[in-house]
């Protein structure tokens, strides 16, 4: 690689200097900077960067449109509250407070001060919830009272004397958004009919909420909105426009973004094309003006119902991209999370993390250089949802089963995209952390400065379960959502459903022979046996017998009353679309038919349409969850399994 130059920019060059002392002259750095007329990135000695280009090719692919100005159908929801210390997209230099340092964690913990008060408080105001969702679940021979006994005596704590509980939302575009709100939608005791299924009130149990890619907007979105009811919070979404990639009203936004994304260049911070995506998806899903450029991911601990511990704890993931054309993603690529407090990894040869606060500070060997200032407001939401979702650095090659248009499209993308940047880029705070002694040893991120991430799932983990997995967490369930379409290859406008692809992806991964310190249950081969026993038709229970593991329940995505498997780049619904997806979560959480949304549901050939459908209804299903619920409780206070348990177990563990 060629080292940058700064000659031309000497107001950057000088505060480069005194900030990435360690990175001048070692790494290629690229810089956004712009021209009247276009966007251009000076990241190769090739030099032509042709990015007015680059975004019309992106669109083809991945087209996230933009609002009109069309009326609600409800009320909006609540603003994100607009915490920039810029005012705008741009990060700040501030002085560095004392003994800023990365923290280094053993993989049992300790979690974050704050992050580990936030689950004591949650937990500590559970014991009503718990008492009034155990009270709908028709539970027999069971006593609430002796269940909560301990809890009451000692004070709640999670994963002690009550039970801890978690949702991983999957990635999947609008589709997963939809999906994953669905289902939360399903689990709140705000729906009444939630509430009349024997669903409602498990949201208000849960402490975490872990999103990736098209979950991480739902997560995102939910939470900078103050974590509101799911029908509010969908048609806040713009997701009824005109949002397909050649609308007029999607191309007319681009400069804006672009505008906006000049900001965090302009001020001397690493800059891509994935900040202009980023703030495309702040469009939609950061209720906030301008793209939602002043909404960071750590104002959510100003929210009502955070600051009340009244909503799960959000987390959203990211992939390292490593460097683009010599590394691959694999189930051993770092994972790096996003918290209200934290950015961190959980790695086998690193744990290690600082205050979100000052995500974008320039770290070597876990401390700030002498002299050096400390960065502010780099945590936008938008920029973590954006990274969380960077689909733009797969590795999709122009193949054969492509359409010759697209396989244009691709060939081209690959031509023009070969020399810039199209990842999420932050300084790494972790550079010098974590060296091995040979070449593929240590850290695979500790000699870089730079972090390249990307979306989520492009090791194969579709699904946010490795923050959901760490020890020092500690989850006793783990609600796993899965929208993905699995097993048609790596086209992002396929459509279909689960085949249980990355639930088996990461049980793989916890077989690895770094892993095997991690606990997660046996998942079925999902090219064979999953989809054999019909695991991707119906909801089930994984771990139910292994103590060390957290107990799974999966919800794939299926069609009971609605077809969801749009296209993961679909990008306008109809009203009645995203009721389907409402009504097929609710089906899907509840095993309750539900209200038909689609006319000719029963058209054709009957054995077709069942083997279509899967189950229709499952009366016993919403008691059956609370047994999965209560089991790692009981399974602590010594407490045999009920034989109304033992039968949910036997019809639903996989």
């Amino acid at each position: 690689m060629s080292q940058w130059t700064l000659s031309k920019l000497s107001p950057l060059k000088t505060a480069m200097k005194k900030n990435y002392p360690h990175t001048l002259g070692s790494r290629q750095y690229p810089l956004l900077w712009f021209f009247p007329s276009k966007l251009a990135l000076n990241t190769h000695p090739k030099g032509d960067s042709r990015v007015t280009l680059q975004v019309i090719l992106v669109i083809f692919y991945y087209p996230l449109g933009l609002g009109s100005t069309r009326t609600h159908l409800l009320q909006k929801r609540k603003p994100a509250l607009r915490d920039s210390p810029s005012g705008g997209y741009a990060p700040v230099w501030v002085p560095c407070p004392r003994n800023l340092h990365v923290r280094l964690p053993d993989r049992i913990g300790p979690l974050a001060d704050k992050e580990a008060e936030y689950i004591r408080q949650r937990t500590s105001k559970s014991i009503p919830h718990w008492r009034r969702y155990l009270s709908g679940a028709n539970l027999t021979d069971f006593s609430i009272d002796e269940f909560l006994k301990r809890a009451e005596k000692e004070g709640a704590k999670a994963g002690f004397n009550l039970p801890n509980i978690g949702i991983a939302l999957s990635g999947g575009g609008p589709r997963a958004a939809l999906l994953g709100a669905s289902i939360v939608h399903t689990f709140d005791a705000r729906n009444p009919e939630a509430m009349q299924a024997g669903t409602g009130g498990i949201m208000q149990l849960m402490n975490y909420v872990a999103g990736l890619s098209g979950g991480s907007w739902f997560t995102g979105s939910w939470a900078t909105s103050d974590f509101p009811i799911i029908p509010e919070l969908i048609q806040s979404w713009h997701l009824t426009q005109d949002n397909q990639p050649f609308d007029w009203q999607t191309i007319k936004k681009y400069p804006p973004a672009v505008k906006i994304a000049r900001q965090k260049a302009d001020a001397g911070f690493p800059a891509s094309l994935i900040d202009v995506w980023a703030l495309m998806v702040g469009k939609h899903f950061v209720n906030a003006p301008n793209y939602g450029e002043s909404v960071l991911f750590s104002s959510i601990r100003n929210v009502s119902a955070f600051q009340n511990y009244d909503a799960p704890y959000p987390i959203i993931v990211a992939t390292s991209r490593g460097n683009k054309g010599t590394s691959s993603i694999t189930l051993e690529t770092p994972i790096y999370e996003f918290t209200p407090e934290e950015f961190g990894v959980w790695h086998p040869s690193l744990n290690a993390f600082i205050p979100i606060d000052y995500l974008g500070t320039s770290m070597f060997n876990g401390n700030v250089p002498p002299h050096a200032d400390c960065v502010n407001g780099f945590d936008n939401a938008a920029f973590v949802m954006g990274a969380s979702s960077n689909i733009l650095s797969e590795p999709f090659a122009p193949n054969e089963q492509m359409p010759l248009i697209k396989r244009l499209i691709a060939g081209l993308y690959y031509y023009f995209t070969d020399h810039m940047y199209d990842e999420a880029l932050v300084l790494n705070p972790f550079n010098g952390l974590g060296i091995g002694f040979g070449p593929s040893s240590g850290f695979p991120d500790g000699k870089d400065s730079l972090l390249y991430l990307a979306d989520g799932g492009l090791g194969g983990e579709n699904m946010p379960l490795w923050p959901m997995i760490q020890p020092a967490r500690n989850l006793d369930v783990i609600f796993a959502v899965d929208a993905q379409a699995d097993g048609l290859g790596k086209t992002i406008d396929a459509q279909g459903y689960a085949n249980g692809t990355s639930l088996y992806m990461t049980y793989l991964k916890t077989t690895l022979p770094d892993y095997q310190g991690y606990s997660f249950p046996k998942i079925p081969d999902a090219s064979r046996e999953f989809t054999a026993r019909g695991l991707h038709q119906r909801p089930s229970l994984f771990g139910c017998n292994e103590t060390s593991a957290p107990l799974v329940i999966y919800f794939p995505n299926y069609y009971i009353v609605a077809e969801t498997d749009v296209s993961t780049v679909h990008a306008s619904y109809t009203p009645a679309e995203i009721e389907g997806f409402l009504a097929n979560g609710f089906a899907i959480a509840t095993q309750g038919r539900g209200k038909n949304t689609v006319d000719n549901f029963l058209s054709g050939d009957l054995a077709e349409a069942i083997d279509r459908v899967g189950e229709l209804q499952e009366p016993r299903w919403p008691t059956c969850i609370a047994c999965g619920l209560i089991d790692r409780q009981n399974q602590r206070d010594g407490i045999p399994r009920t034989p109304q348990c033992e039968a949910c177990f036997t019809k639903y563990c996989a």
